[in-house]
C-alpha cells in the first residue's frame, strides 16, 4: 500500500521522507490552473503540468466537455525561465497585465537559438509562481543531464504512447 501525507510516504510498514524537489515535481505533475498570454489570443485559462516520463510541459485548454486539447513543449528545448513580465506578449496586452503583480508572472524561452519562442504565464499566486520556476529549472537541468538511455526512453514514450 502506498500513501502520501505532508512529505511522508509509506510503503508497507516503514515511512520515508520525500525530498523537497520531489514534492515540487509531484505537485507540478498534478498541474495548476494558470493564465497564458499569447501575442494573437491574449489571456487564456490553461492547465499547466509536467509529464515526467516524457520530459514535457503540457498546456491544456480547459473546455466544457471532459476533453482536453494539449500543447506540449519538450523540456530539452527550454533555454531560460525568467520571473516577471519580461515578454512581448505581456507588453502587447499591457492594459490587462498592469493590475497583475510582477511576482505572479514568469516567462519560458524555448526553441533553437535562431528561433526562440516564448511562453508567458501568470500563476494564481506568488507561491505557485515560485513553485513553477524552481521546479522547471530543476527539471530542465535534470532532463538535459540525463543519460542517453533515458533520453531514448523519453523519446519513445512521446512518439508511441498516448
Amino acid at each position: 500500500m502506498f500513501s502520501l501525507t505532508n512529505g511522508l510516504f509509506s510503503l508497507g510498514s516503514g515511512f520515508k521522507y520525500l525530498t523537497e524537489m520531489e514534492q515540487i515535481i509531484s505537485r507540478l505533475e498534478q498541474g495548476t490552473i494558470v493564465t497564458k498570454f499569447s501575442w494573437r489570443k491574449g489571456a487564456e485559462k490553461k492547465r499547466l503540468l509536467i509529464r515526467r516520463e516524457t520530459g514535457q510541459l503540457l498546456c491544456s485548454t480547459i473546455t466544457c466537455s471532459t476533453k482536453l486539447t494539449n500543447g506540449a513543449l519538450n523540456l530539452r528545448e527550454v533555454k531560460e525561465i525568467r520571473l516577471g513580465k519580461c515578454s512581448k506578449d505581456f507588453d502587447k496586452w499591457s492594459d490587462e497585465v498592469k493590475e497583475i503583480e510582477n511576482l505572479k508572472c514568469f516567462v519560458i524561452f524555448y526553441g533553437s537559438e535562431f528561433k526562440l519562442r516564448i511562453l508567458s504565464i501568470v500563476a494564481q499566486n506568488e507561491e505557485e509562481c515560485k513553485l513553477w520556476i524552481k521546479g522547471l529549472r530543476y527539471f530542465v537541468k535534470d532532463t538535459l543531464s540525463a543519460p542517453y538511455s533515458t533520453k531514448v526512453q523519453e523519446w519513445l514514450q512521446r512518439e508511441f504512447l498516448p
